[in-house]
């Protein structure tokens, strides 16, 4: 359109195009002989690829630090230290995001003796020594005591209101509820619900109840050797003794 003698101003009303947007075109054409942008420059990386290896490594030692912890432990090749959104940044370039870490018991130096020990005992079974043994454990589910935090939209004025507090009961009530079962080679037994914590006396009731019934259904030709963990309520000195007048079993 040019070529052919129209003014800039007649163009850019044809094309619904802004007189400077038409002049740009032409002069980028007239001088590179493309209508392409010109190739444009690179924001200069502040860090190096060292700093964001120490980087790495500081976050991977201090995992529970925040990016402004890191950042102010951190410093550049030129002296001087990073900023907290570029700690992020390069953080995240990595696939190093900021999660809820996932919760474990605390195991103590007994716990680990006590596990290892079990290792070396039964690590020369064979596999039909392994087909009598009867594994039982049990789990607690609380209905009203939420382990996480709950939020709600509320003024200052409303924190006592009835809508706005969360119901809570202690342990043991009826907030918390129980399933015991054991399992063996040969499938999964009875299932037994319990309400409350479980306790010594419960245990013996369940074991009562349940264990020598399961023991029957799935003893097949051979008897069982019964695992269950080193919860306090196994251990007590109740159910140590009903164990022991049970041998027979």
């Amino acid at each position: 359109m040019r070529q052919q003698g129209k003014t800039l101003e007649n163009i850019g009303r044809e094309l619904n195009r802004a007189f400077r947007c038409i002049k740009r075109i032409i002069d980028r054409y007239n001088e590179t002989n493309s209508y392409k942008d010109r190739p444009r420059s690179v924001r200069r990386r502040i860090s190096t690829q060292k700093d964001d290896r120490n980087l790495i490594r500081l976050a991977k030692k201090n995992r529970d630090e925040p990016s402004h912890v890191l950042a102010n432990q951190c410093k550049l090749s030129y002296g001087k230290t990073e900023s907290s959104s570029l700690v992020r940044r390069s953080l995240l370039a990595n696939k190093l995001e900021w999660k809820i870490a996932v919760k474990k018991p605390r195991l103590s130096a007994n716990h680990v003796k006590a596990r290892k020990a079990f290792c070396k005992m039964v690590k020369s079974w064979p596999v039909s020594k392994w087909r009598q043994a009867l594994f039982s454990d049990e789990m607690n589910i609380e209905v009203d005591n939420r382990k996480n935090r709950i939020c709600i939209r509320r003024t200052s004025a409303e924190k006592k209101n009835q809508d706005c507090i969360i119901q809570r009961t202690k342990q043991g009530s009826s907030g918390s509820i129980g399933i015991w079962c054991c399992m063996s080679y040969y499938g999964l037994d009875i299932h037994c619900i319990f309400y409350g914590r479980l306790n010594s006396t419960r245990y013996i009731q369940i074991l009562n109840e349940s264990l020598i019934e399961s023991m029957e259904k799935l003893r097949q030709v051979q008897p069982f050797f019964f695992q269950q963990d080193n919860a306090p309520c196994h251990r007590a000195k109740i159910v140590t003794e009903w164990f022991t007048d049970k041998k027979s079993v």
